[in-house]
C-alpha cells in the first residue's frame, strides 16, 4: 500500500502538484466519519498505521501531511489528532522525523467545530505543530471565514498565545515546501 502512495505522490509532483498524505496518524481503523463528529481510535488503532509513513517519509518527493481528526487518548490525550502536540510534534515529527509541512484536515468538520471554536481551534492546531490551517468552507458556507480566520490567528498573536516565531517556523517551512516544488 505504501508503494502505491508513493508512486502516486510522484506521479502528482511530476505534474507540479504537492501531494498531501492523509490522515494521520491513520484513519483505517476509524469507527465513524470526523465530518459528523469525534471519533475515538483509541481501542481500534494499530501501530502498524504508522508503517506507510515510515516507508514513503524519507523518500517522498515534496509533500505534506495532513492530520486527522480522530482521538487516540493513549497517544494524544483527550485532544483530536490534529490538535494534539503530543501526535503532531511527539508523534510525527520527533518519532517519525518528518520537519515538512502538516495541514489541518477541515477545522469546520463535526469533530473540531461541536467541541471548540473556531479561535481556540486555531491556537491548539498551531501549537500542536501545523503549519496550514484548513477551512474547506463547505459544510456551511461563509463568504468571511477566511478573513475571520485571519483575524483569530492575529488576535492570539497579539494576546501572546501563539508567539510570532511559531508562525515563522511554518512560514520557512511552507516557503520550503514552495521552492523544493519549484513553485517559487
Amino acid at each position: 500500500m505504501a508503494a502505491h502512495g508513493q508512486a502516486f505522490a510522484e506521479g502528482l509532483a511530476s505534474a507540479g502538484i504537492i501531494p498531501c498524505y492523509k490522515h494521520f496518524p491513520g484513519h483505517g481503523s476509524a469507527r465513524h466519519d470526523t465530518h459528523l463528529g469525534l471519533t475515538d481510535i483509541t481501542a481500534t488503532w494499530l501501530p502498524i498505521e504508522l508503517e506507510p509513513y515510515r516507508r514513503i517519509l524519507p523518500h517522498t518527493p515534496p509533500a505534506m501531511i495532513m492530520s486527522g481528526h480522530m482521538v487516540h487518548r493513549e497517544k494524544g490525550g483527550e485532544l483530536p489528532a490534529s490538535l494534539s502536540p503530543e501526535i503532531i510534534t511527539g508523534l510525527l515529527r520527533d518519532s517519525l522525523g518528518w520537519q515538512g509541512v502538516v495541514i489541518t484536515d477541515d477545522l469546520q468538520m463535526g469533530a473540531i467545530e461541536d467541541t471548540y471554536n473556531m479561535k481556540e481551534a486555531i491556537r491548539l492546531a498551531v501549537i500542536a505543530g501545523s503549519d496550514i490551517l484548513l477551512f474547506g468552507n463547505n459544510m456551511r458556507h461563509d463568504p468571511q471565514e477566511g478573513r475571520k480566520a485571519h483575524a483569530a490567528l492575529m488576535e492570539l498573536v497579539r494576546e501572546g498565545a501563539i508567539s510570532e516565531s511559531r508562525i515563522r517556523e511554518s512560514y520557512v517551512r511552507i516557503m520550503e515546501l514552495k521552492s523544493t516544488a519549484g513553485l517559487l
